[in-house]
């Protein structure tokens, strides 16, 4: 009887702190703030492949589906919508390309050839997601903690002396994972691989863009 007493408290305790961290709250810090567009510089090539001006311009961020509290999903917005074109300036950059590749906060057609703007949509989910509450579940390593994101880039890229849309795509990344109570499940976002990819698009639809024009000319 003493024996099955322990093991009810044991059980209960268990149940508890599976119930507390399946419902502890969910932030979104930052420990910089990005580099201002005005102070990231250029990437510049003596001798491009490619002898055009490519301009990043802010992003907007648009839908942040998250735990977050509305000043942290404004905080998210405020950081991205600067640090997601910084991230890219860089991927294209070192790709050495192009003349030169710069940001700034908004376009400015009479200093380049091309301008990227985007959209970003994000939607992440974390925690147990009401699974703490399966008998025993957790307690027994069940996969019950959960991280999910999606992020849609929505990406276009401008004729900045015609001002006519060049290239149009949404870019969409998602990862998810699933670990026992006793694991936080944690999956990244804006991954390399993922910007990679987007630079080599956008590479791939300047370049056959500035082709089509010489070749007419």
């Amino acid at each position: 009887m003493k024996y099955t007493f322990c093991m009810y408290k044991v059980l209960l305790i268990a149940m508890i702190m599976i119930v507390f961290v399946g419902c502890s709250p969910v932030h979104f810090t930052v420990t910089s703030a990005p580099i201002r567009p005005e102070d990231t510089g250029r990437f510049a090539v003596y001798n491009p492949g490619i002898p055009v001006g490519v301009q990043i311009a802010n992003f907007e961020i648009r839908k942040v589906d998250t735990q977050y509290p509305e000043k942290e999903k404004e905080l998210f917005r405020q950081h991205f919508s600067i640090a997601i074109p910084n991230m890219l300036q860089e991927f294209l950059g070192k790709r050495q390309v192009f003349r030169e590749v710069t940001r700034v906060a908004t376009p400015k057609p009479d200093q380049s050839d091309y301008i990227i703007t985007g959209i970003y949509d994000f939607y992440e989910r974390l925690g147990t997601r009401g699974r703490e509450w399966i008998p025993f579940a957790g307690l027994f390593g069940a996969p019950i903690n959960e991280a999910t994101i999606r992020g849609k880039l929505s990406l276009r890229i401008i004729d900045a002396k015609s001002g006519s849309i060049i290239f149009e795509k949404d870019f969409t990344e998602e990862h998810s994972e699933k670990t026992s109570i006793y694991k936080k499940a944690n999956v990244g976002y804006l991954q390399a691989n993922h910007l990679g990819m987007i630079s080599s698009e956008i590479i791939r639809a300047i370049s056959a863009h500035y082709k089509s024009i010489q070749k007419n000319k």
